[in-house]
């Protein structure tokens, strides 16, 4: 039954904060990640011959995040919200622009990154993994796994209660704990984590990033999607190495403050001469 009509985001701010709605896509979200982590940390029993149980299981955790906006949507929006959701990422809109800055805003900063580890005698990094097309191609998959979630079901309404930046920070610090199964893959794994604080901040930087992309592209989930799969491409590189994810950060954080300063809190999105005229002559 339909709980909520035509609230599904044309642009990238929906009509309303509705908390209960993302109280229980956050529940569908994590729930099977949590019960993931636990097996993984040996505080969850689980048979010694689950048989395909618990395949299955790591599978929902992976798509959860896309699950969850789906059933959400399903729910409260039916099939025009589906149908909605679907056409804000198979669009063909996207500027040329803005694909410019998806693909190469990470191998800029890793271009910047490596120019300064240099001059300060500090180690060489690649602009790009070697064999960066697999990892691209999963990162890919990865953004369909979670940015129809986060990006396309999540931000637009936090968006209905406050601005693009504060937004983004409290997405990124609920983003970041999903990923918790990373820190118990096994040693040189390319996505294993070892530091949980630069992980997070690293989050919430591309969780600000993300956010400017979204609504600079009038919502476009296939621009976020697009864009998790580059920065996926470029944090794998780095990931284990302390010194080298410390210059990565610094320079994210200089990024993100630039960003910040040029288009604004709000809405990460620079007013048109037109529109700030309008807000003018609307003041008392």
């Amino acid at each position: 039954m339909n709980t909520t009509q035509n609230t599904q985001p044309v642009g990238y701010k929906a009509k309303a904060f509705e908390a209960r709605n993302l109280i229980l896509y956050f529940l569908i979200a994590f729930l099977p990640v949590f019960v993931v982590v636990l097996v993984a940390a040996g505080i969850l029993d689980f048979p010694s011959n689950p048989g395909p149980g618990l395949s299955i299981l790591f599978v929902v955790a992976q798509f959860s995040p896309l699950i969850a906006a789906l059933v959400v949507t399903a729910a409260t929006e039916g099939k025009a919200g589906l149908q909605a959701l679907w056409k804000r990422f198979w669009n063909r809109d996207l500027s040329i622009k803005w694909l410019l800055v998806i693909l190469l805003f990470n191998p800029m900063v890793r271009l910047i990154a490596n120019l300064v580890s240099r001059a300060v005698g500090g180690e060489y990094l690649p602009l790009l993994d070697p064999n960066f097309i697999s990892p691209l191609l999963f990162g890919i998959i990865f953004g369909v796994q979670e940015e129809f979630g986060w990006r396309g079901y999540v931000l637009p309404r936090f968006q209905a209660k406050w601005n693009a930046l504060t937004s983004s920070v409290i997405l990124g610090v609920l983003w970041a704990p999903y990923h918790l199964g990373n820190w118990f893959l096994p040693p040189g794994h390319a996505l294993r984590q070892d530091s949980f604080w630069e992980f997070s901040l690293w989050i919430i930087l591309i969780s600000i990033f993300t956010t400017w992309i979204f609504n600079n592209t009038n919502g476009s989930i296939l621009a976020a999607v697009l864009f998790h799969a580059v920065a996926t491409n470029g944090i794998v590189g780095c990931c284990g190495v302390t010194w080298t994810m410390e210059l990565l950060l610094g320079i994210y954080l200089v990024a993100a403050i630039i960003i910040v300063a040029i288009f604004g809190p709000k809405n990460l999105v620079r007013q048109k001469s037109e529109d700030v005229v309008e807000q003018e002559k609307s003041m008392p």
